[in-house]
């Protein structure tokens, strides 16, 4: 009686710490990221290794760069909602035709910290997970193009 007791408790304790391989989020989060969906690999690394190259060390920190920046950008022209008249009517003098520039300068920038914020999630994932950080190169262009 005792041992058959011993027998389901033990079982239901394994289903309750059974442990789910990530497989598929991985590759999802890796794919998404750096565009590696085919040459998919478990790049995880002993604990205490670093967990990247130089290069894509330097990449995640201008990812960070580019990040703080947007969101001080948006911050402040959504803060400047008083002035959008002013320099709508400040490019109409150079320009000579009406554009409300203001609104589109506030889509861009919502646009590009929206970029940024989903490849921040993505590696700080990737990073929870174990894994080396592999930004794909036009993800590197487009950060670098937010920063300027």
């Amino acid at each position: 009686m005792a041992s058959t007791f011993s027998q389901r408790l033990f079982g239901l304790r394994a289903k309750v710490l059974q442990r789910y391989e990530h497989g598929p989020f991985v590759r999802c989060l890796s794919g998404l990221y750096g565009c590696r969906w085919r040459h998919y690999e478990r790049s995880g690394g002993q604990p205490g290794d670093c967990c990247c190259s130089k290069l894509e060390g330097a990449s995640f920190a201008l990812l960070v760069v580019a990040f703080c920046l947007t969101l001080l950008f948006l911050y402040f022209w959504g803060q400047a909602e008083n002035d959008y008249n002013d320099f709508d009517w400040f490019n109409f003098g150079h320009l000579g035709f009406w554009f409300p520039w203001s609104v589109v300068l506030l889509v861009i920038s919502a646009g590009f910290f929206t970029y940024v914020t989903v490849l921040m999630l993505l590696a700080v994932c990737l990073l929870s997970e174990g894994q080396k950080l592999h930004l794909h190169w036009s993800h590197k262009v487009t950060v670098l193009s937010s920063v300027k």
